[in-house]
């Protein structure tokens, strides 16, 4: 099952848990950073904006702002992130574990 910083969302929807990593996408992101200069990870600028999207939509059912801020915000209050995430390791994928 998909497990986000030891959220579990195995028995979520699919799309409960795209919506997340969505969120994920979208926290990482500055205020004031375009949303289509956000190309430097894995995924092509037109599926990043999609999944952008996809965060600020989710946001706005949530009954919040569809900012990159708020989206941090509900990763943190979920358990999902800390209040001191290093954004720019999530930002660009870097593992945060190594297997020996």
């Amino acid at each position: 099952g998909r497990i986000l910083n030891g959220l579990v969302l195995e028995g979520e929807s699919e799309e409960v848990q795209l919506s997340f990593s969505a969120l994920e996408r979208l926290g990482c992101q500055e205020e004031a950073e375009p949303t289509n200069a956000y190309n430097k990870g894995p995924v092509a600028p037109l599926e990043d904006e999609r999944i952008l999207q996809k965060a600020r939509d989710f946001l706005k059912q949530l009954n919040r702002k569809a900012t990159s801020e708020s989206a941090r915000q509900v990763l943190i209050t979920t358990g999902i992130w800390n209040i001191h995430e290093n954004l720019e390791l999530k930002r660009f994928n870097i593992p945060l574990t190594f297997s020996p």
